[in-house]
């Protein structure tokens, strides 16, 4: 198993983490959680800290592997590229797409299980709002990524075009800049910025592959990431948005570093199986919504948790995770076709 899929595993069960922030979950109208609180801290720290850099990570690996074994790009190449990440982005998210909207009707034809929705019925929907939940807004919100990773795969030329004419040093800065400074675009402008520059940044990384080896990162480094997350709550807790976003970014290098460094030997340690591993694609396609439902169904049911938050919170990602497991396991084995289709061919 190479490291880049190693890498990847750790990354998207980060992502998980970060999905399944639970304080300011809405039940009966209510947040459940209180800002500021342990629970907000405990969530915060491994959600909003440790875990950002695992989106960063994944446009960095999908980067390098894109560029991989590019000498020479020309329009062939190019095209050939977009066939081949049609079949790997764009048919899964619009499968899964798809899947959640019927998984979510389906849980809409129960009663009992209005308390999970804060938004009407889909099936009240107009045609219009229904094709904007599959090709906008998906259930499975995390599909943006596949969104965002298409638009950059159709413009990539200009990116390769950036790698190859500029210092590989003042392109780092011109991308740190770029990334930095995005603060005033939200949502999907934001999501674009973060994305553009972290797949220019894994294509960087193959042309110079010098730098793409793990050195000898002193641990001292994790330390300095985990004070740097701590800050930024610190800062984020007294009101000071500006400085707890460059705290933030700042540690999502650090922590890029780290993980780069330790998730190999970590999983070595802990003897996570290759089969496992290479789940990582289905884990990131098939985690929500069925992660929302989980969590909430906790909320929901055993109210004596609710004063528990970092415990469902914790609860419910690895319950979420196992069940994923199960199923990608169970598809690969018995109904091999099904789920390379689903994971769109990989």
């Amino acid at each position: 198993m190479d490291r880049l899929s190693q890498i990847s595993f750790v990354a998207i069960i980060l992502v998980v983490f970060i999905h399944g922030y639970n304080v300011s979950v809405v039940i009966a109208g209510q947040p459940v959680g209180e800002l500021y609180a342990m629970d907000w801290w405990i969530q915060s720290f491994i959600g909003d800290g440790l875990s950002r850099v695992g989106v960063p990570l994944f446009f960095t690996i999908s980067g390098y592997r894109y560029s991989y074994g590019i000498d020479k790009f020309t329009p062939g190449i190019w095209w050939q590229k977009l066939k081949k990440r049609f079949k790997s982005l764009v048919i899964p998210f619009f499968t899964w797409s798809i899947l959640g909207l019927l998984f979510v009707v389906a849980l809409q034809l129960f009663p009992m299980s209005k308390p999970y929705f804060n938004s009407e019925p889909i099936l009240s929907r107009t045609p219009l709002e229904l094709l904007q939940l599959i090709f906008v807004n998906p259930f499975p919100y995390q599909l943006w990524f596949l969104q965002v990773l298409w638009l950059l795969v159709l413009i990539s030329p200009v990116f390769l075009l950036f790698v190859k004419f500029v210092d590989f040093r003042f392109g780092i800065i011109l991308l740190v800049i770029l990334w930095v400074f995005e603060g005033g675009y939200n949502g999907w402008s934001e999501y674009f910025f973060e994305g553009a520059t972290f797949f220019t940044f894994g294509i960087m990384l193959q042309k110079q592959p010098t730098y793409f080896r793990p050195g000898n990162l002193s641990c001292w480094m994790a330390v300095l990431w985990i004070f740097m997350i701590v800050l930024k709550l610190w800062l984020i807790s007294n009101g000071e948005v500006f400085w707890a976003d460059i705290c933030s970014k700042a540690s999502v290098v650090v922590g890029m570093l780290v993980v780069w460094q330790y998730a190999s030997p970590l999983i070595s340690k802990l003897r996570i199986s290759k089969l496992v591993i290479a789940q990582t694609f289905f884990i990131y396609l098939a985690h929500e919504p069925l992660l929302t439902l989980v969590k909430k169904g906790l909320l929901v049911n055993s109210s004596p948790l609710n004063e528990y938050l970092a415990l469902v919170y914790f609860i419910s990602v690895g319950v979420t995770i196992l069940i994923v497991l199960f199923w990608g396991r169970f598809l690969n084995r018995f109904l091999p076709n099904v789920y390379s289709f689903l994971i769109g061919g990989r």
